[in-house]
């Protein structure tokens, strides 16, 4: 499937989550959405059951969840499920100005304002963001109206990322979240879909480049790559960020978090390393 999103920007570990507060939560408690049901998330829709958004969350979780274990503690039904809220995309306009707005009210650093103002612009392009530290997950439906093939697979990169957040308790680095979305579209759907990086700006059409822009065939890209270049190193990725991202830097990014998933109990204790320490 030809990158059928197009130039997807995706938010990532987004400082908005500083900012959350009340006028965000209180929107979302505005009446007319009904409940729906599935064994770990409470579903929120005004247009009926979603049986794409039900299904691809539980598929997700369940992916998640074997890789870090300790998510079953944080959504355990029936009492304490995750949430979904699925709104169109003025409702989700509106939750991202509140979160910007909260954001910006909480802090005094210009630059800090900044930033919350250009990371909320770019989650309107998403069209999924997760708050109360990965509890919430609020996702523009409307936006995936003409796109319902690709739907389960973004929900694959993003609403893991935020399952992932919602375990670590804990604002993950770049590398790390970034890689482990595009695992789970490759793990679940064997593609990717979410774009980080804009492939019509480079000109080098190489085999390697097809592969990373249409989304497919990422492993042996990348291992064709990393041999002619002769080089496949982790370090440099670990300060890699959206503005430097490269065609073979989220290709890496992929390999890497792969790598760390495929060691089952490596990778939950890597999670669980980043997480705050009591007192």
């Amino acid at each position: 499937m030809r990158n059928v999103l197009g130039l997807m920007l995706v938010l990532l570990a987004a400082p908005l989550s500083a900012g959350e507060a009340a006028p965000v939560f209180e929107f979302l408690g505005v009446g007319g959405f009904t409940k729906f049901e599935t064994t770990h998330f409470e579903i929120f829709s005004k247009n009926g059951k979603d049986a794409v958004v039900n299904k691809a969350a539980e598929e997700i979780f369940l992916e998640v969840s074997r890789l870090v274990p300790g998510l079953k503690e944080k959504i355990l039904p029936p009492c304490n499920k995750g949430q979904i809220y699925l709104v169109d995309t003025s409702a989700y306009n509106h939750i991202i100005d509140a979160m910007i707005q909260n954001a910006c009210a909480n802090s005094k650093d210009e630059k800090a304002k900044d930033g919350f103002r250009k990371s909320g612009a770019v989650t309107k392009t998403t069209g999924g963001t997760s708050m109360n530290k990965g509890r919430i997950y609020v996702l523009n439906r409307q936006a995936f109206l003409q796109k319902e093939p690709v739907l389960p697979i973004f929900l694959a990169h993003s609403f893991g990322q935020s399952l992932l957040q919602l375990e670590a308790d804990v604002a993950l680095p770049f590398w790390l979240i970034a890689g482990f979305g595009y695992y789970l579209e490759f793990k679940l759907h064997g593609q990717s879909v979410t774009r980080l990086v804009n492939y019509d700006a480079y000109t080098d059409k190489n085999e390697e480049m097809k592969a990373f822009a249409s989304g497919k065939g990422w492993a042996q890209a990348t291992k064709s790559w990393a041999a002619r270049e002769k080089k496949l190193e982790a370090l440099p990725l670990f300060s890699v960020t959206v503005g430097t991202l490269t065609p073979e830097k989220a290709a890496c990014l992929y390999a890497l978090v792969s790598y760390l998933a495929e060691r089952e109990k490596a990778f939950a204790a890597l999670i669980k390393s980043f997480k705050k320490k009591p007192g």
